[in-house]
């Protein structure tokens, strides 16, 4: 692979524009020859991922971002001449579409097409000895941005779960001060219950679907939030947007990515059957604007909430820690993103909720059993338990 790599090294000496950027004490470097794509992608991470200027500590990862065409087609080529060569190994993964070159001295050149970006092709070469990414994506594409601001994402995962947090299947939110977690099985109302607090009590919005919990020096235990897209069923929108709201998802087509036939019955205000109504796709920063709430990046946890969708009796329970542990692990990634298995090769702590709670990571747990009709009056009932009366915690 010395033949790419001397590539690179002609390639750099133009201009490149580059930013440091800070997530629980780990730092990444980014740096672009596309000044639009390195802009769009700093606006997205932020304001998770902290721009850090002259930083005293090295980084413990950089990324390098290449999009010209023509870089584009010479390491297509260049892949394909490896992937021939007897010294090289090919390793398929069936699960990411992805096929792994792999030298003798453990750097490892990538083709990805990745089906949950409309099936753009991209090129990525990893050298962990110099903790260095090189992306090639074609830059035309503007599935590309999101190429990138995962690159970035999935490091600080990585970084992280190295040094002990635990990646997690939940959504979060920030109130008074502390946080709340919502942990559940796929359709149980995880994304209901978060976007209902946000909207009747104020909260600001942390993450959805993917969280990290980490134990601080001061054995608190905190939830951190990540960038990313947030789907959000068009049943849901259907109950928590005001008719103003409405006429603002209208006029503003163009920042998200969505599913036609589930937007217009949104904006229709049409009723829909629950598990088949589709989701609207937002920026999380384009999700809170339209809310009116705000983002908050990390909050000391205060409690847990267990949602089960329910056409029975609505109840709020407080759980055993046997239960609540049962479900926290249940729902722990062992992976830094499904998608790009291939990280995990450089993954030496999948995260321990023991080692998490022996470090001081215990918090309570509510079982909520809820119907969208009745989910105010459950969650005023649960504010109060946690926030005015918090003898349960």
């Amino acid at each position: 692979m010395q033949r790419l790599k001397q590539a690179i090294r002609g390639w750099l000496t133009n201009k490149i524009y580059g930013q440091s950027f800070s997530y629980q004490n780990i730092i990444i470097n980014l740096y672009a020859k596309n000044v639009f794509i390195f802009n769009w992608v700093k606006s997205y991470v932020e304001p998770f991922f902290a721009p850090v200027k002259n930083s005293a500590f090295e980084a413990n990862w950089e990324i390098v971002f290449f999009g010209d065409p023509l870089v584009i087609a010479w390491v297509e080529k260049e892949f394909v001449r490896l992937s021939e060569d007897p010294s090289i190994s090919v390793h398929s993964i069936v699960e990411s579409t992805s096929t792994v070159l792999s030298s003798k001295n453990n750097t490892h050149f990538v083709k990805q097409q990745d089906p949950d970006i409309k099936g753009v092709k991209s090129f990525f070469m990893v050298e962990p000895q110099k903790k260095t990414v090189w992306v090639f994506a074609p830059e035309e594409e503007e599935e590309t941005l999101y190429i990138v601001a995962r690159f970035l994402r999935n490091l600080f995962i990585l970084e992280a779960m190295n040094n002990g947090a635990v990646h997690l299947h939940a959504s979060g939110m920030e109130l008074n001060g502390s946080g709340l977690i919502i942990v559940g099985k796929k359709g149980s109302g995880k994304t209901t219950l978060l976007l209902e607090l946000v909207k009747t009590f104020g909260a600001k919005l942390i993450t959805n679907d993917h969280a990290l919990l980490a134990v601080e020096k001061d054995k608190t235990v905190r939830l951190w939030g990540l960038p990313m897209s947030i789907g959000v069923k068009a049943t849901t929108l259907n109950h928590i947007l005001k008719p103003e709201q409405r006429q603002k998802l209208r006029d503003n087509l163009n920042y998200y990515y969505q599913d036609e036939n589930a937007l217009k019955a949104v904006i229709k205000s049409q009723p829909l059957n629950r598990e088949d109504a589709g989701k609207i796709y937002f920026l999380i920063s384009d999700l809170c604007r339209l809310l009116g709430c705000g983002i908050s990046t990390v909050a000391p946890i205060r409690a847990c909430i267990v949602p089960e969708y329910t056409e029975a009796l609505p109840s709020v329970r407080l759980m055993r820690q046997t239960e609540l542990n049962k479900i926290l692990a249940a729902n722990t990634f062992q992976h830094v993103c499904d998608q790009q298995v291939y990280w995990d090769r450089y993954l030496a702590n999948t995260g321990n909720l023991d080692d998490l709670q022996k470090g001081g990571g215990v918090f309570p747990g509510f079982h909520v059993s809820y119907h969208p009709c009745n989910v105010k009056s459950l969650l005023f009932e649960l504010m109060d338990r946690l926030y005015f009366n918090p003898s349960d915690g």
